[in-house]
């Protein structure tokens, strides 16, 4: 599988190559990852051991959501894996929530369910739109 992510008019990045994607703020984002939703294993000890594996396997890319409900679960598999020796500095974790209003509540809440002190990037999924 190869294909070219676009980063700015004229220069690109071949990902079957890249690890990582740079941002503009001069991070990395790690180009693949694991989804952690919307399946059974995405719930209780699956994801815990989902999370774990993949973190000890050199995965480094956590997309997660409020949406899922799965935070505290999959912050033990992520505690677990620092715990043995995963630099937290190295783990992207990418959670999105549905509302901008609601995110200054869930933030802070998200963080203590993953058991972190921060989390790499905060998306909206789909921002909420007033139609009038």
């Amino acid at each position: 599988l190869s294909f070219a992510i676009q980063l700015s008019p004229g220069r690109s990045i071949d990902a079957a190559v890249a690890r990582e994607l740079p941002l503009l703020g001069g991070g990395k984002m790690p180009m693949s990852g694991v989804g952690l939703c919307c399946r059974a294993s995405a719930k209780g000890d699956a994801v815990r051991q989902g999370v774990l594996d993949f973190l000890l396997l050199g995965g480094r890319h956590l997309d997660s959501a409020q949406l899922y409900d799965n935070h505290r679960e999959v912050g033990l598999g992520l505690r677990q894996a620092i715990e043995q020796g995963v630099p937290r500095e190295e783990i992207f974790i990418w959670p999105a929530e549905f509302g901008f209003e609601d995110a200054s509540a869930w933030v802070p809440r998200m963080l203590g369910e993953l058991g972190v002190d921060y989390v790499d990037l905060v998306l909206l999924h789909t921002p909420k739109v007033d139609k009038q």
